[in-house]
């Protein structure tokens, strides 16, 4: 099961952020995970310590692996996530 959690921006912090998001999946060392991101605004994805490595594809571009700390978007297309 993916845990997802989203956290609002500090109020100053408002007019730069639109908002925190945790994803988090258990890592199962025989099977991949895969997933759509919707088209969105720029984004600053981190990987936290101990991460399996991933992959995201937007269009017809693949990262793989991603690095630990990636900035994507804006983009109007989706992205598909898989992790290793």
């Amino acid at each position: 099961m993916v845990d997802v959690r989203y956290v609002p921006p500090g109020e100053r912090l408002r007019r730069y952020v639109t908002g925190y998001h945790r994803f988090a999946a258990p890592v199962c060392p025989t099977r991949e995970l895969r997933d759509a991101f919707f088209p969105s605004v720029a984004t600053i994805r981190v990987s936290l310590r101990n991460s399996p490595s991933w992959s995201l594809r937007i269009g017809s571009r693949l990262v793989d692996p991603m690095p630990a700390v990636a900035l994507t978007g804006p983009t109007s297309y989706a992205g598909y996530l898989t992790c290793h």
